[in-house]
């Protein structure tokens, strides 16, 4: 791809204000670099470069800054963030433009939002998760990444929801429900609700305490300089005591109650990396847009008709309903089909270099745009 553009988009990404924009756009460079050496392509100059004169950068949250800056032109670092923002993003000043760089993206014309914005969609979950648990200069590198399909579970699924919220209340009130008839590991924001996993989990937290970001809201890292030292808290943790105690994963994403867009995160990309088998919880059209990224789901050994249900209520009914019926299945006899789509999932990440170079070149398209 030979990208020819006299005048490069600088963009001020040292002061702390630029969050994680100056990590997006240090991959960008390196992978510019790869496409110079490896494919012999050619830049007559850069579609970007940073200087402290550049766009100013600013977290998505910080509307005094936004509102304040006097420059017309503004990069709003929502890169672990999506769609579900848009109360701040209503709220920027309506006389400027704006570069969203978002972990989420959405249908444009959907959300019709009273700003003036470009969107840089980036999976910054995805990328993020690849690098910690696949470097071997990062502690997770030493996990257990493996599902393992040999040993009977003594439970029929685990899930582990975070925050209280209630789209999420509403599903765990069905699912305790199913306690005591199912045998399972309910987990909410901390707590358990079915059975008791603390001696499967990583983390034992502080009653009154949950915060998945933050190693001191649990008492297993308490004071622990090493654990610090590699920011390993709730998010990035790998709890395979509690994936190899069930035969599948509930995963409760982020994103529930949400149209037409896609947010991806580490609650089901740890399921994809070990092989788990899941069902997830998420907004429509979830894992169709998994398969876009080359991940296989589960669809011919079950019903996963509820990807394609609009309202949130009658998903969760089906969810609620296939759980139940996963509680009987056979997991021995679909085993080997289990372990494929398994393989299959945990190959696709030595392929995701063709969704980075799609991210890339979409950043390409609009900041050349831009640069007119």
């Amino acid at each position: 791809m030979i990208v020819k553009n006299e005048k490069p988009l600088a963009f001020n990404t040292e002061a702390t204000t630029a969050g994680l924009i100056r990590g997006f756009i240090d991959k960008y460079f390196i992978w510019k670099d790869y496409c110079n050496i490896c494919q012999s392509t050619t830049t007559t100059s850069p579609v970007v470069e940073v200087s402290v004169t550049g766009i100013p950068c600013f977290h998505f949250t910080d509307l005094f800054r936004i509102n304040s800056c006097q420059d017309r032109l503004i990069a709003i670092d929502c890169l672990t963030e999506g769609i579900h923002s848009l109360n701040f993003f209503k709220g920027y000043a309506k006389d400027k433009k704006y570069i969203i760089f978002s972990n989420g993206d959405w249908d444009k014309e959907y959300y019709n939002l009273p700003i003036n914005y470009e969107l840089i969609h980036s999976h910054w979950f995805l990328w993020e998760m690849a690098d910690i648990f696949n470097s071997p200069n990062r502690l997770h590198y030493y996990h257990d990444k493996t599902y393992n399909f040999d040993n009977k579970k003594p439970y029929s699924f685990i899930s582990t929801i975070g925050y209280i919220r209630p789209d999420r209340d509403l599903l765990v009130n069905q699912l305790k429900q199913l306690h005591p008839r199912r045998n399972f590991v309910l987990k909410y924001a901390g707590q358990d609700l079915a059975n008791s996993s603390d001696h499967l989990d990583v983390m034992l937290f502080r009653k009154g305490k949950f915060d998945p970001h933050d190693l001191y809201a649990s008492g297993t890292f308490l004071d622990n300089p090493i654990a610090e030292k590699h920011y390993y808290n709730l998010w990035n943790s790998l709890p395979m005591n509690m994936y190899n105690s069930a035969n599948f994963n509930l995963v409760v994403e982020t994103d529930l109650d949400f149209q037409n867009e896609f947010f991806l995160t580490e609650k089901t990309i740890k399921a994809l990396m070990t092989g788990m088998p899941f069902v997830s919880v998420s907004h429509p059209l979830f894992l169709s847009r998994l398969h876009k990224l080359g991940f296989s789901t589960y669809n011919t050994l079950w019903d996963e008709s509820y990807d394609q249900e609009t309202d949130y209520k009658t998903r969760v009914n089906s969810i609620i309903e296939l759980c139940d019926f996963l509680c009987d299945f056979d997991w021995i006899s679909n085993r080997k089909e289990l372990e494929l789509i398994s393989l299959k999932n945990r190959s696709n990440f030595m392929n995701l270099h063709q969704v980075a170079e799609k991210e890339f070149k979409n950043f390409e398209k609009i900041i050349l745009e831009l640069s007119k």
